[in-house]
Parts: structure tokens; C-alpha cells; sequence
């Protein structure tokens, strides 16, 4: 409990609710949503959290070209 997330550059489709909080713990979670395509999903986020950075230093790809990367890696043999 007390965990908490950070949601950064996802693209989600044809999902009713992206990022839930609060659905099967006595204790809702928290998350911080940054640079994301929910394609018109809703969120439950009840709790912001203050987790906005990892503790390593990233480079996130951009949602606008996540579809296109994933779907150039997918499928058998691809890596």
C-alpha cells in the first residue's frame, strides 16, 4: 500500500477505464499521468501522487510515435 506510478507516453485504444486507483484495495493508489493518448479513455486517479521522476535517467519516447514503433517491432522473430 502507498505505492505509486507514474504514466508517462502510453497509448491506449478501445479500453472503458485506462488507469484505475481505486478498484480492490481498502487504500486507493496513486498516479501521475504525463504525455499520454488514452483515445478517449476515462481515468479513475483519485490520489495524485507525488512520484514524477525515477531515479535513473530515461529518454520516453513520445506518445505520438509509440503505435508506429510498436507495431514496426511486433509479432515472431522481430526484435
Amino acid at each position: 500500500m502507498g505505492a505509486q506510478m507514474l504514466v508517462e507516453n502510453n497509448v491506449l485504444r478501445n479500453t472503458g477505464v485506462a488507469v484505475p486507483t481505486n478498484r480492490s484495495r481498502d487504500v486507493d493508489g496513486y498516479a501521475n499521468l504525463r504525455g499520454k493518448d488514452l483515445g478517449g479513455a476515462a481515468t479513475e486517479i483519485s490520489r495524485a501522487g507525488t512520484f514524477t521522476a525515477p531515479p535513473c535517467s530515461y529518454t520516453a519516447e513520445s506518445a505520438s510515435t509509440v503505435v508506429a514503433s510498436v507495431t514496426s517491432g511486433a509479432g515472431a522473430g522481430k526484435l
